[in-house]
Parts: C-alpha cells; sequence; structure tokens
C-alpha cells in the first residue's frame, strides 16, 4: 500500500496552528477592547489614554485620544495578520525543503537549485516533476503566492515587485477560480487585492487556511512517490537505533516497523516484506 502522509506534515501543521491560535487570540482580545472602548469613544472621544485607563500600566506608553483607538486597533490587527503570514511562510518553505530532502534520501535524482531567488515551494515543484509525483501546479502557485507576498511585507517594498505584479493578473484570476470550486474557507479572501501590507483579520484566516491545505496537499503528493519498501528500511534502522537489544528478536523488529509506517506514513507494509527487512536488518 502507498504512503498517504509522511510525519513532517504533523510536526510543521502543529507550527502553523500554533500561529493560528495565535491570531485567533489577537481577534478575540480585539473584540473584548472593542466592547469597552466604543462606548467610551461615543461618549469622551477627546479624552486620553493615560486619564482614561489610570490603573492600565500601558496607557500611558500609547497616550493617544479615545478617539485613535479604533484606528489603531484596525493597525494593529492587520500587522498580526501580516506577522502571522510571515511566520507561517517560513515554516512552510521549512517543511517544502525537510519533506523534498526526505524524498531526495529514498528516490534520490536531486534537482539542482536554479537560482538564489528559486524558493524551496518551486524547488519541490520540480523535484516531485522529477519524480513523476502528481500535484495541482495551483497549490505550489498558492505557496509561492505567499512567500512573495511575505517577502514584499519583509523587504519593505513600496510597490509589489514585477513578479507580484504579473500575478496580479492572470495569476490571481487562476487561484480564485480553484479556490473557488474548494470546500476551503477564503472568507472573501482576493488574491488580486495590490494593497499587499493590508489584512483584515478574515484574510488572516484565510491565509493560514491555505497554507495548511498546500501542506496536507503537497504532502499527500509526495508520499505517494515514496517506496515503500524504502521505507520500511529506514524505519527498522530507527527500531534498532532505539533499542540495539531488538538485534536478537527480528518478530519484534518487523512488527514494529509496520506499526511505525503505519502511523507515521499510513502505509500498510505487507508482513513477508518487514519480516524479511527485519532479518536482514538483525543479521548485520
Amino acid at each position: 500500500m502507498l504512503a498517504t502522509k509522511t510525519p513532517l506534515a504533523a510536526r510543521y501543521l502543529r507550527k502553523l496552528d500554533d500561529i493560528n491560535d495565535q491570531l485567533c487570540f489577537n481577534a478575540f482580545a480585539a473584540e473584548v477592547v472593542a466592547g469597552q472602548v466604543t462606548p467610551m469613544v461615543m461618549s469622551e472621544p477627546e479624552a486620553f489614554t493615560t486619564a482614561a485607563f489610570p490603573s492600565n500600566p500601558h496607557a500611558s506608553r500609547i497616550h493617544r485620544r479615545l478617539a485613535e483607538l479604533p484606528t489603531f486597533q484596525a493597525d494593529a490587527m492587520s500587522q498580526a495578520c501580516a506577522n502571522s503570514l510571515q511566520v507561517g511562510s517560513e515554516h512552510l518553505q521549512a517543511y517544502f525543503d525537510d519533506v523534498r530532502k526526505l524524498g531526495v534520501g529514498l528516490l534520490g535524482g536531486e534537482v539542482a537549485r536554479r537560482d538564489d531567488d528559486e524558493g524551496d515551494d518551486e524547488r519541490l515543484q520540480r523535484q516531485l516533476k522529477a519524480w513523476s509525483g502528481a500535484c495541482p501546479s495551483e497549490i505550489f502557485a498558492t505557496a509561492i503566492y505567499l512567500r512573495r507576498r511575505r517577502n514584499h511585507l519583509v523587504h519593505l517594498h513600496e510597490a509589489p515587485a514585477s513578479e507580484m505584479r504579473n500575478f496580479l493578473g492572470a495569476g490571481a484570476t487562476n487561484l480564485l477560480r480553484f479556490w473557488g470550486k474548494r470546500p476551503t474557507e477564503l472568507l472573501g479572501f482576493d488574491f488580486a487585492e495590490s494593497a499587499l501590507d493590508r489584512f483584515r483579520i478574515e484574510d488572516g484566516y484565510a491565509v493560514m487556511n491555505l497554507m495548511r491545505v498546500c501542506l496536507r496537499k503537497v504532502d499527500v503528493a509526495v508520499a505517494a512517490v515514496l517506496p515503500v519498501e524504502g521505507l520500511a528500511r529506514r524505519a527498522a534502522a530507527e527500531v534498532l537505533n532505539r533499542d540495539g537489544k531488538l538485534r536478537g528478536a527480528p518478530p519484534y523488529v518487523a512488527r514494529k516497523l509496520r506499526a511505525t509506517l503505519k502511523m507515521d506514513y499510513g502505509s500498510q507494509v505487507p508482513r513477508e516484506m518487514a519480516e524479511r527487512i527485519a532479518a536482514e536488518v538483525t543479521s548485520r
């Protein structure tokens, strides 16, 4: 049975989930603050935070009129979304690099990096093609878009770079059409939006959803090309590395490697293959 996942997916999805949880908390806190501040803005718009919140040790650091707080809050929420995109994109690219190395270790045929500007997403896409793997090109196009938008934020570009400008036309339309046919919640996210440094909270949620879906889809595609026997040999070696005493117990090694592949890769290793590999590795 072919592998249906890799253990790398769970590791990196946890990282993305943590980022999403922080984003959700920021949105929750913003609503709590808005509920308290909005009535005060209506009644005392010219009052300063220092006087309006005397028990808050941070009020004097802001020291702004209450009427300004809604704008500050919107900016803070936009920045929280931008931060989520930046950190999430770093994790996504790290996953692409790690899963490519996993495949190279089992399949070989490593493709060389084209240039310093090539992302790990683009390199993995070429690598997967070299392995005759299949994954919708729009999945990689989405990851590339998110990376380039992250670059726009990190490098403080005032206008979209040439690659992003080119994408905002047909590329954006293609992704809107692609994701529009899928159940992923985009909450009105617009790939054609040219204000790359501004986010609604819904945009932040959409970005995190896109990252997680892209990671899962790519993981399934890579897992499908991994050789089961190669995975079984890797698992057997890991079992022995954890407990060298098992060299005298090939049946136990066979059971452990089958359980490992089922849990980590979703693959059911034939009993005969597991026993053969266990006998080989324990006899060395």
